[in-house]
């Protein structure tokens, strides 16, 4: 085929072009970042990555709402134009309705996307931003929950982070940009894993062998590990005690491989889990004081994964939520200036037990908040301390995939 040809499926380029150019104008101004390494102070709190995606790969475009719901939105010369599955996506294959409606800017998209008292999410706006700025990785995720890439594709994106021991680094968590194993990596891979249901890939196994080749002896695994590549890195990564266990990290490296573990034995039964699992119970058994934000949400969200198989574990669960605002945020102490989590940073999963613990009004609102805090290039960002250019671009895109999971009701 001559290079000056153009496949049939890009004829419709121009088309797609000027719905999407007037999005690429709109990029905010670049912000300002603190690149020092802060001294060391009070004990150092991660901040929430993207937490979940809903399991499958549904095709439906925002909350609710299906494709057929768009299509008969449209009038009967824009219905005969979409023809579904005519253009390839990243694995090779026909584009699912799901994206190939979205890159062609429906006009229908925006309205479609409401759902009761929710309010407008913009996807075609979160696909484009995607797009132009986020890293492969969250793209794939974005459109595996949009149902067009494969769980392959996801995880093809994921080994790009992986290293020879099992464990993962690369700054697959943005502020910690090491090359080398960490748990926050482990974290993170972990929750795509759980994300996307791998139930047939090593990497699990994998993952665990290296987690129980660090823990402690108690069971519990460090807020991090030594590493000399600290260019980028926040402090408290490169200031973490590797001694010492963390319930902050403990409590979420059990909450995603218990996930995990809900689709796969041979993740339930490894010596890993059962021994941080007990640890982080036995933890939160002891707690007397109130903890900290970013403490009570992994631990709630940890609760969560084992509060309807450990009878111990849901006292535990109600007497943690009643320390949550419903109705508002809950400041992060010792955070960055109006940092804060809200009602849906501490039960993101629609299905969670956490939820019966708040009323359908509390939560309803707190998902019309979410929906507004989408930004006019389509994404959503966080509001906590960012050490790098790089990890703040990543960060937004890690963001909108939380969200976009998050108000099409994601599940555990």
């Amino acid at each position: 085929m001559s290079i000056n040809a153009v496949p049939g499926w890009l004829s419709g380029f121009d088309d797609v072009m000027a719905v999407l150019a007037p999005r690429f104008s709109r990029v905010e101004p670049r912000r300002q970042f603190d690149e020092r390494i802060p001294e060391p102070g009070p004990p150092p709190h991660i901040h929430p990555g993207g937490l979940g995606l809903a399991p499958g790969r549904r095709q439906d475009l925002g909350v609710g709402i299906d494709a057929d719901d768009l299509r008969a939105g449209l009038d009967p010369t824009e219905q005969q134009r979409q023809r579904p599955g005519t253009a390839p996506d990243i694995n090779g294959r026909a584009m699912g309705p799901g994206l190939e409606q979205i890159a062609r800017g429906w006009p229908a998209v925006r309205r479609a996307a409401r759902c009761g008292n929710i309010g407008l999410m913009d996807l075609q706006g979160a696909v484009s931003f995607m797009t132009t700025h986020a890293r492969v990785l969250d793209r794939r995720r974005l459109l595996f929950l949009l149902g067009d890439a494969s769980q392959a594709a996801v995880l093809a994106a994921l080994d790009a982070y992986a290293n020879p021991d099992g464990g993962y680094g690369w700054a697959l968590e943005p502020d910690q940009r090491s090359a080398t194993s960490q748990p926050v990596g482990a974290m993170h891979a972990l929750q795509i894993l759980a994300d996307i249901r791998d139930t047939d890939s090593s990497r699990p196994i994998a993952l665990c062998d290296w987690l129980a080749r660090h823990a402690r002896p108690d069971g519990g695994m460090p807020f991090g590990l030594p590493f000399s590549d600290t260019a980028g890195s926040a402090g408290h990564w490169v200031t973490a005690d590797p001694a010492q266990s963390s319930l902050q990290m403990t409590t979420q490296l059990a909450a995603q491989a218990n996930r995990l573990a809900r689709h796969r034995t041979d993740v339930a039964e490894h010596p890993w889990l059962p021994a941080a699992t007990s640890y982080c119970l036995d933890a939160i058994d002891r707690i007397e004081e109130t903890l900290h934000a970013y403490e009570l949400m992994f631990s709630i969200q940890f609760l969560d994964t084992v509060a309807d198989r450990i009878p111990r574990a849901r006292p535990m669960l109600d007497r943690l939520t009643t320390h949550v605002v419903g109705d508002g945020p809950t400041p992060v102490t010792n955070g960055a200036e109006g940092e804060a989590l809200h009602l849906l940073d501490f039960t993101p999963y629609a299905d969670a037990p956490s939820r019966e613990s708040f009323t359908a009004a509390a939560v309803e609102a707190d998902l019309a908040r979410l929906a507004a805090q989408q930004k006019p290039d389509g994404d959503w960002t966080v509001d906590y301390t960012m050490f790098s250019p790089a990890a703040a671009l990543e960060w937004r895109g890690a963001a909108t995939v939380q969200a976009v999971s998050i108000l099409r009701g994601a599940t555990r």
